[in-house]
């Protein structure tokens, strides 16, 4: 499902409903039946979340891929699946130490898209069946975008992805396309 309308018209807003950030004035959101809360809650993974800036740590590129996960239980399939899927392998073999590289304060040693493929592939080490991506490629040179777009037309059928998006080609490829306006949500596109 894509997401689009101008800036201010409440597009991050209704992500953050979505993610259980915020709470509705009214009515209610559900997912699958539960709340957004109750999703926050269940089992790690569920909910992926790719924000319009990515935050990382003084940390390794493992590090801050797999966030807070005992080295010892990390998931290599997973783990390659997602910097697969991220397009991050040019990178990790451009690294002088690879995923074990420090990535410094605020992940300084990576470029913005860098940074922004290492939280995509955050997102998707964990599997989740809702997968949220509010303006994620907005930082993407045009190639490196077109390589994301088309792992996220592979996940169809597997992930539930929302993506809040501009761009022609996201809106044409999207199941479903809302248009938010006056702070208003409408069904523009369904295919």
């Amino acid at each position: 499902v894509a997401i689009s309308g101008k800036s201010g018209e409440g597009k991050s807003t209704l992500a953050d409903l979505i993610l259980g950030l915020r709470e509705p004035q009214l009515g209610s959101i559900k997912l699958n039946g539960l709340s957004p809360r109750q999703v926050a809650l269940s089992p790690k993974g569920l909910v992926g979340y790719v924000p319009q800036s990515t935050s990382l740590f003084n940390g390794t590129l493992l590090e801050n891929l797999v966030l807070q996960v005992d080295p010892t239980e990390i998931d290599h399939t997973s783990l390659e699946y997602a910097v697969s899927a991220a397009n991050l392998e040019a990178l990790i073999d451009n690294l002088s130490d690879g995923l074990d590289t420090l990535v410094g304060p605020g992940g300084v040693e990576l470029s913005g898209g860098q940074a922004q493929r290492v939280g995509l592939a955050r997102a998707l080490y964990l599997q989740p069946k809702l997968l949220v991506l509010d303006e994620a490629t907005s930082a993407l040179d045009n190639e490196t975008e077109e390589v994301i777009h088309s792992a996220l037309l592979a996940l169809k059928g597997k992930v539930t992805c929302l993506v809040i998006a501009h761009r022609p080609q996201t809106l044409k490829d999207a199941d479903m396309v809302l248009k938010v306006e006056n702070r208003q949500v409408n069904t523009l596109s369904r295919n």
